[in-house]
């Protein structure tokens, strides 16, 4: 029997003290009535038969919430903290250990294009090992802080940075190169190149991250050892820094004369330049007595508000019929696996029996053959395999796919169960995959 958390064996689960229905076990929920006590010992099993569930009126106010599909296979033990059930050692110790919230910051320093002596310097800064005027007199010491580089303000790393004539000066000149504004924290820094080209994201990072070292850098030198700045020395220290770095970079430069000054004026070596292959795609139409559906879905964050589409064909490649529909805030692979199983749903209500199912989810329709999908879903998914004699499942590319992800963004504006179901072709369908036409991909 599978169940919506979980597959259980049947007759060993307690109605009561049993986590099967809902978060927590229904006992925590109502407590010892006179019910609940004079039936302690009552099972799952008791409320199911002929694989239906049969409810008595005695246990209905038990039931709040809605009840799982029955699938009928033999029963077997899951893991419950995995989507699909299978235990593993790393869900078992997410289980039991303290989860610190994530940091986002390692991601975008820990780069293998960057040397680690910057990296990890970085990381010091970020994490605030570090000793200035304003540490210290946190620790008690009374001091007159100023800053050894400008002279002007306190002396603080935030100051030093971000706000120090000498700093200002580097971040201006390297402004004018990647025609960035002066930036006033680490966000600016990793977001800067944001819609830049691999290659010029690459470059910034180093260039920004080094600067920021050797600013770090320079007033250790000025108070231990008596270095005074200088602006043009920096700047080729800077320069030099970014160079041999460019051998460890892989990105990809785009055809834009903005790239190709800022890589020659660090004299970033290597042939960075790429361009996409176009191929040809084809749509083909189901065979006589199959019919065809081609699924998408999507969610907006992912995970965030999801939705999906269907359209359904015929052998002679008419439109039977389309669907789009609102789901709950989830993930795209989600959204992807409801769209396959509604879409089996449908075709049991279309009287179908042999099916097509297309998708642009690799991942989905591998999981969908090997029978490996998510557990919340698969008691509905083999519930509907039953009434059909064969189901295909085949893989897609997105560029012959575009009909059901214009179903899917239609399902958009639709809430949680919402869906709008057309017999044949919509009007708001103007494009369709046919047969015999050339669609291109870029790989």
């Amino acid at each position: 029997m599978i169940l919506d958390r979980l597959l259980v064996l049947e007759k060993k689960i307690s109605m009561w003290f049993n986590t099967w229905l809902g978060e927590e076990p229904l006992i925590n929920t109502f407590g010892h009535t006179d019910y609940i006590t004079s039936h302690l010992h009552m099972t799952v099993k008791e409320l199911i038969l002929d694989n239906e569930w049969n409810i008595s009126y005695e246990v209905q106010p038990y039931i709040n919430s809605s009840l799982p599909a029955i699938s009928g296979e033999d029963d077997k033990m899951v893991w419950c903290d995995d989507l699909k059930g299978h235990f593993t050692t790393s869900s078992a110790t997410n289980k039991i250990r303290h989860i610190k919230p994530v940091l986002h910051w390692p991601s975008k320093i820990w780069k293998p294009f960057m040397h680690p002596s910057i990296t990890s310097n970085i990381w010091k800064l970020i994490q605030g090992i570090f000793v200035d005027d304003v540490k210290r007199v946190k620790q008690g010491y009374y001091m007159v802080s100023k800053c050894c580089i400008c002279k002007q303000s306190q002396d603080s790393m935030e100051h030093l940075l971000w706000s120090c004539n000498f700093s200002k000066s580097i971040w201006q000149w390297l402004g004018n190169i990647f025609h960035f504004n002066n930036p006033i924290s680490f966000d600016d820094v990793f977001n800067f190149a944001k819609h830049k080209s691999p290659i010029i994201k690459e470059v910034w990072l180093t260039t920004a991250c080094a600067t920021l070292r050797e600013l770090w850098f320079q007033k250790n030198k000025m108070f231990f050892e008596n270095v005074q700045p200088n602006l043009n020395r920096f700047k080729s220290r800077i320069i030099s820094l970014v160079h041999y770095g460019g051998y460890k970079m892989q990105g990809v430069r785009w055809h834009q004369d903005y790239d190709y000054q800022i890589l020659q004026y660090f004299n970033v070596p290597g042939k960075y330049n790429t361009s996409n292959t176009i191929k040809e795609s084809f749509w083909y139409g189901p065979a006589e007595g199959v019919v065809l559906f081609c699924c998408d879905g999507a969610a907006f964050g992912n995970p965030g508000n999801a939705w999906f589409g269907i359209i359904t064909r015929s052998h002679d490649c008419q439109v039977l019929g389309t669907i789009s529909g609102g789901l709950v805030v989830t993930t795209n692979y989600i959204a992807e696996v409801m769209a396959v199983v509604c879409a089996i749903e449908w075709a049991i209500t279309l009287s179908c029996r042999n099916i097509l199912i297309n998708s642009d989810s690799q991942s989905v329709v591998t999981d969908f053959k090997s029978g490996n999908i998510p557990l919340f879903i698969k008691a509905r998914w083999l519930r509907a395999c039953q009434y059909l004699y064969e189901i295909l499942y085949i893989h897609c590319y997105r560029e012959i796919n575009f009909s059901a992800d214009s179903l899917a963004k239609e399902g958009a504006r639709l809430n949680l169960g919402e869906r709008i179901q057309h017999a044949g072709r919509p009007s708001s369908l103007s494009n369709i995959e046919m047969p015999d036409t050339i669609y291109y991909r870029f790989c």
